[in-house]
């Protein structure tokens, strides 16, 4: 994670905390919800493939048309966890995410072209601590520090066209590689709660995570693709 970034969770964390003012007490007990998220993932396996798989000279002979690094999208969160008094809970995700990223790649000196897709699902599972400030009555803000077990299954297309040895036809070859992996790594968050009703509460949060998915190895290096991982969630838990 970036120094930026990390400041900018420190900063901010610090600025909730400091905005409080004196609560009323908050019971302890265990809670359940579920949430929705959206979250972009940016993954640089463009880079790793150019540098592991592929020489400068050959390199300098194709053109990128379009690499698409960036995949945003909708998942689900269910959540649990402990409180054990007003300042400090542990707390469970689970939460799927998927991410589709494709490339086109063009070498004029031999007319070909690379075609290819890059697809994985995830599953994190972070368990974690909620250190919370109550600002009101019903109001909570908190950092979430966790550790997220990322479980990954990936598919890989690639299309590759161009002229046969002699130039007298094109020919087309198509691969499919597939995988799974898995990964450990920390987990920063923000987020608020608000208490409405009894024992209801709606919560909102945004969390951080990088990671990295460990593909195949092969002679030329290719290996691994990292992740980064910015992901908000609004959602409701029910407290016991």
């Amino acid at each position: 994670m970036s120094v930026l970034k990390t400041a900018l969770i420190v900063s901010g964390t610090t600025l909730l905390f400091a905005a409080g003012t004196n609560a009323a007490e908050n019971k302890s007990g265990y809670y359940a919800g579920f949430g929705l998220s959206s979250f972009d993932m940016k993954q640089d396996i463009l880079p790793s493939w150019w540098e592991g798989a592929l020489d400068q000279d050959l390199k300098d002979q194709y053109t990128v048309n379009n690499f698409n690094t960036t995949s945003d999208g909708r998942g689900f969160v269910f959540n649990g966890g402990y409180r054990f008094n007003n300042y400090i809970a542990f707390n469970l995700d689970v939460a799927h995410k998927r991410m589709d990223s494709t490339a086109d790649l063009y070498r004029p000196e031999t007319n070909e072209h690379y075609r290819g897709s890059f697809d994985v699902d995830t599953i994190y599972i972070t368990p974690g601590v909620h250190l919370l400030y109550p600002v009101s009555q019903n109001i909570d803000v908190y950092a979430k520090l966790g550790v997220s077990i990322i479980l990954s299954e990936w598919d890989a297309d690639s299309n590759i066209s161009g002229p046969n040895y002699d130039y007298t036809e094109i020919i087309t070859e198509t691969e499919h590689e597939g995988g799974s992996d898995w990964q450990i790594a920390p987990t920063f968050g923000i987020g608020a709660e608000w208490k409405f009703g009894q024992n209801w509460a709606a919560h909102a949060e945004y969390s951080y995570t990088e990671s990295t998915v460990e593909l195949f190895e092969e002679d030329d290096g290719t290996s691994k693709v990292d992740f980064e991982d910015n992901t908000f969630v609004i959602g409701l838990r029910y407290h016991f």
